[in-house]
């Protein structure tokens, strides 16, 4: 055991990588991780930020889909990973210190835009690189959950002092960092031929029952994954918790992760893609009987490492299958897709429904309705399996798009 972790600490190719993933996600954890506490402190209602958080997901879809063509067609990856940095930098200033509505939803819209697409690109950068660096892709997001964690306790304590006015500042320091790791790394998709892309094969793409499939599974998921982190956060702030402790509990979730990412090449070599999906989903259930009984702060926070079962196990699984079933030379679109699906339309719906559900009824309540939900998704997730799902060797990842 001693010498597989420092043989994954010492690979020198998956190190800068590694050291790519830990500084976008702690600059990312900057404002993200911080997002709905700064909203709670503005004074929004539970439906306000339910709204408010769904017009941010939804506008990351097409962040994350214009961001995917646009690299499948120009294949500069890196460049356009880095001009995103910088605008995502000026658009995180205006989010934190306009007043006026129309100007802060703007700015909402811009941020979820180069966000979305930052973090769908980072993972098609790790997976498109080669096929080694791929399946080292748990070793290396594993950093990213250390690095997102590490910033969460420490910003989490300085804005606990500070106040919300320091996130841009912060942010801006960080990815000037970022950009100094980017700098060393090689554009994944320089050697590859540009296609040429048409609109009627992106509409090909979208009929793809195999697909279409596995991004409504992924948008179930995520609908359940995007409000117990809600409620989480509303619970421990109704508990008399501070941003310090919310800090506390999202690092715990990103530390949680770190294990369960490092035993991914495990899990694949003895488990399929798809079992290791629905593991993920049914454990969701946990997680929802967690937030029903429980309410104290403590206990709250403690839940967080729940996450380092169901986040590492979906992230695992959902790349993978996305892969198996993405065409030529669309590879970088397709998986951008799938973020754009779960996280624009997964995470739009629920931000939305969470928050008016507790308003208008409890959170006891609605957590009733998600475990129906999460009873749903698993049966999706087992129809999958009996119909379409035929594990996937590495040289035989290729796409049969429908006729």
């Amino acid at each position: 055991m001693r010498r597989s972790w420092t043989g994954i600490l010492a690979a020198k190719k998956i190190r800068p990588y590694q050291t790519f993933y830990f500084s976008f996600s702690w600059m990312l954890a900057v404002s993200q991780g911080f997002f709905l506490a700064y909203l709670i402190s503005k004074g929004y209602s539970n439906t306000a930020i339910g709204w408010i958080l769904a017009i941010n997901t939804i506008t990351g879809i097409a962040g994350q889909i214009g961001t995917g063509i646009l690299c499948d067609w120009l294949k500069k990856m890196k460049s356009i990973f880095i001009i995103w940095v910088v605008l995502l930098s000026a658009v995180t200033l205006l989010l934190y210190t306009v007043e006026l509505l129309p100007l802060f939803i703007t700015a909402v819209i811009a941020v979820s835009f180069f966000q979305s697409a930052l973090i769908g690109l980072i993972d098609s950068w790790i997976i498109e690189t080669d096929e080694e660096v791929k399946s080292r892709f748990g070793e290396i997001r594993a950093f990213g959950s250390l690095g997102f964690g590490i910033s969460m306790i420490v910003t989490g304590g300085i804005l606990s002092i500070t106040g919300y006015w320091l996130v841009p500042y912060l942010f801006f320091l960080f990815a000037l960092l970022l950009l100094a790791v980017i700098r060393t790394l090689e554009n994944p998709s320089s050697k590859q031929a540009a296609p040429e892309i048409k609109a009627k094969d992106l509409f090909r793409i979208l009929q793809n029952r195999r697909f279409l499939w596995l991004n409504w599974i992924y948008i179930l998921f995520y609908m359940l994954l995007g409000m117990i982190g809600m409620y989480t956060v509303l619970l421990i702030e109704q508990g008399g918790g501070t941003a310090f402790h919310i800090g506390l509990f999202t690092a715990l979730v990103a530390f949680s992760e770190i294990p369960m990412f490092f035993l991914a090449r495990t899990l694949v070599s003895r488990w399929t893609h798809m079992s290791i999906l629905l593991a993920a989903i049914l454990f969701m259930l946990l997680r929802i009987a967690v937030l029903f009984f429980f309410q104290d702060v403590t206990v709250l926070i403690l839940s967080g490492v729940l996450q380092g079962i169901t986040m590492p196990l979906f992230m695992t699984a959902s790349k993978q299958l996305t892969d198996d079933v993405a065409a030529p030379g669309y590879r970088t679109t397709m998986q951008m897709v799938s973020i754009a699906a779960y996280l624009g339309i997964g995470g739009g719906i629920t931000s939305a429904l969470a928050g008016w559900l507790s308003d208008t009824f409890t959170i006891q309540t609605a957590l009733i309705g998600y475990t129906g939900l999460n009873i749903f998704a698993a049966a999706a997730a087992v129809l999958y399996l009996m119909k379409y799902y035929k594990p996937v060797r590495q040289k035989e990842m290729q796409e049969e798009l429908p006729l």
